[in-house]
């Protein structure tokens, strides 16, 4: 190109970016990206000529990658990926290559149980999509992706997040509804560029919520599975019945409301209540900081006991032992 014109400058780019002291016809270089050079001629100001792009690429990088990626097709031979791993990864379907590395994943809806620990060398991914499959955990290695971007696992089985995602500081989209997450780890507050995020239909709490960034501009939280464990008392007496303290321990302004029979019982907001009746009772907690969402404790059911409540019986048994010289003639070893 315009070998013989002597009035040209030359300026090369990588990504779009000017290379320093590269202003000569040629350019010589093993990094991978994106190149371009751009024309000027003093005696044409007006006039700018780009060159067609240039990609250098690591031919072991790419190959590594189709790897990785060709292992989910190995670990999931149930699945719906349907991809022909003789085939080049570019006609894989749901695989997205940009400058020759794998930079997302989309196989929502695929019938994949499994995700390989080796997922963490997809260093170039930014979007990884595995919504509506049949996931129950995900490996810890994939906290180790810097580059992650967005995060879809919904509607999946899984119960618990890695541990460490401090990583994850540039993640601005993250769906886990339709889960049976029970935490959110502490580490989901370095996601400061988080603007969606999708928790509903978990088995979170207050506590878990208040984890999430302020910033985050779409959040959705409700509803969450309810709360504790269902309890089963047999007695004749009145029982004190109390939530949960293992729940939402240190947060602050929550609110109680006990129900007897699935109906609101009138002025009961203590943490405590006395039931005097048998039947059905359960609790619900809320929060003003999230007004969308109660959660609502499992059953506490009162039956009636079938014998001597066990109260009545040791209560017995006391005036019995207290009296030596008593002529009861209980057997106490029977009802």
């Amino acid at each position: 190109f315009d070998t013989n014109v002597s009035t040209n400058t030359y300026q090369w780019f990588k990504d779009n970016t000017p290379i320093e002291g590269e202003i000569s016809r040629e350019l010589t270089t093993n990094i991978t990206g994106e190149y371009h050079c751009e024309i000027k001629n003093s005696k044409f100001i007006d006039l700018t000529i780009n060159t067609e792009k240039y990609i250098v690429f690591d031919q072991i990088q790419l190959a590594q990658d189709s790897t990785v990626v060709a292992q989910i097709s190995k670990d999931n031979p149930q699945s719906s990926l349907n991809w022909n791993l003789d085939d080049p990864i570019s006609t894989w379907e749901g695989v997205s290559i940009n400058n020759y590395r794998v930079t997302a994943l989309k196989l929502a809806n695929k019938n994949i149980n499994l995700i390989n620990d080796n997922i963490s060398n997809l260093d170039k991914i930014d979007s990884l999509i595995l919504s509506k499959n049949n996931i129950s955990s995900l490996p810890e290695s994939i906290s180790n992706i810097n580059s992650i971007k967005v995060l879809m696992i919904d509607n999946n089985n899984i119960t618990l997040l890695p541990a460490n995602l401090k990583l994850w500081s540039d993640l601005r989209k993250i769906t886990l509804q339709n889960n049976s997450i029970n935490q959110i780890p502490d580490e989901a507050k370095f996601w400061s560029n988080l603007d969606t995020i999708k928790l509903e239909n978990n088995k979170l709490t207050f506590k878990d919520l208040k984890v999430i960034p302020n910033a985050t501009s779409y959040f959705t939280y409700s509803p969450q599975d309810s709360i504790s464990n269902a309890i089963e008392l047999f007695s004749n007496r009145k029982q004190l019945l109390s939530i949960d303290e293992n729940i939402d321990t240190g947060i602050e302004n929550i609110s109680f409301e006990w129900y007897f029979d699935n109906n609101i019982i009138p002025d009961q907001n203590d943490s405590t209540y006395i039931a005097s009746v048998t039947g059905k009772y359960n609790y619900t907690y809320k929060s003003p900081d999230f007004p969308e969402l109660t959660l609502f404790s499992k059953s506490i059911n009162i039956f009636p006991a079938n014998s001597f409540d066990i109260l009545d019986s040791l209560a017995l048994v006391d005036i019995y032992n207290s009296n030596p010289n008593n002529t009861l003639n209980w057997n106490l070893e029977q009802s």
